[in-house]
């Protein structure tokens, strides 16, 4: 199995790179440091184009970047401004022909035209508006966090942690231009950080700031909030963040950043329920791909390293510093 990572520049990372993880082994293969803090990372369908989030300089200046995937090697292919500070996010959309980065520092979502993997100049630049102010230091502005396209649809949903809630958006097919339909309130201070659909009409809401899993399905008009359970275990104290959600077999992964580790929930009729907690070796494991109920790998971003846990313990490491995402070749 191939992985790319993602790795911020600024602490030793060694760009975007490309490790095989076999036999419960990891090998780094090539890095690519040419684009500054290659932080999230979005793979084209056929697998020759690599797309990441970027930032440079004091004022963490937002770009959009891709790369050429050839015989296993990342070559720089195109570089556009987003806009905006710090995006910690990117996706494509189904077409392939848009690309859209969420500026979380000043707040906005920027466009981009693609052609054969290039990254045009941005079209839009889409500002949030307003703040919760229900965490003061942390939601004092809109934080868009992420986007993604609801499957099968060109509704485009944004988590934003300083509003507390999901924007959705209806895309343009022919521009790529986005314009708010709606949003999908959270509670106040959950931080809404990253979701995963479950299908077009479930999602489930990782939110960083009360550390909670939402459950939200359509009713054909609106979304409706069906559960909600903290992905740490009873009882905990610990300083903790949650960080990435993923699904696998139909359950739920998400990595907690300070009770470092990953907790699998299902959900059943109508209800969230914790089955399992993975510790991590690492500290603050930022991404997670999912490999089975009781195996994933783990990127943590502060102790610098991939992480290969299997039934609760850690049957391989590679040191990576800065590593804050991973994602399959295919």
């Amino acid at each position: 199995m191939l992985l790319y990572i993602g790795t911020y520049t600024h602490l030793g990372g060694p760009g975007a790179a490309v490790v095989r993880a076999e036999n419960g082994r990891f090998e780094l293969l090539d890095a690519c440091a040419a684009i500054p803090n290659p932080g999230y990372l979005a793979l084209s369908e056929d697998g020759t184009t690599l797309y990441a989030s970027s930032f440079s300089g004091e004022k963490q200046k937002g770009a959009a970047a891709s790369y050429r995937v050839k015989d296993g090697r990342l070559q720089p292919l195109s570089l556009q401004p987003s806009g905006g500070a710090d995006p910690c996010h990117i996706c494509l959309s189904e077409d392939e022909r848009h690309l859209y980065a969420t500026n979380y520092v000043s707040g906005s979502v920027s466009v981009f035209p693609v052609v054969e993997g290039y990254i045009l100049p941005r079209e839009q630049l889409i500002a949030h508006r307003g703040a919760s102010m229900a965490v003061p230091d942390r939601q004092e502005a809109p934080h868009p966090h992420q986007s993604v396209f609801r499957p099968g649809t060109d509704e485009l949903f944004v988590c934003d942690l300083g509003m507390d809630c999901v924007f959705v958006y209806l895309r343009d097919e022919e521009t790529g231009h986005i314009i708010e339909k709606s949003r999908i309130a959270a509670r106040p201070g959950d931080g809404p950080r990253h979701l995963v659909f479950d299908g077009p009409d479930r999602f489930f809401l990782a939110c960083e700031l009360s550390n909670d899993v939402l459950a939200y399905e359509s009713d054909g008009e609106n979304w409706v909030l069906r559960s909600a359970v903290s992905a740490l275990p009873d009882g905990c104290t610990d300083e903790s963040t949650v960080a990435a959600i993923r699904m696998k077999n139909g359950k739920i992964f998400v990595s907690n950043r300070g009770h470092d580790g990953v907790t699998r929930l299902s959900y059943a009729h109508g209800r969230l329920t914790r089955e399992a907690f993975m510790p991590t070796e690492g500290r603050c494991p930022r991404d997670i791909l999912p490999l089975g109920d009781d195996e994933c790998i783990a990127a943590s971003q502060l102790s610098g390293g991939l992480e290969w846990i299997k039934d609760s313990r850690t049957i391989a490491s590679l040191p990576i510093n800065g590593v804050v995402c991973v994602i399959p070749a295919q």
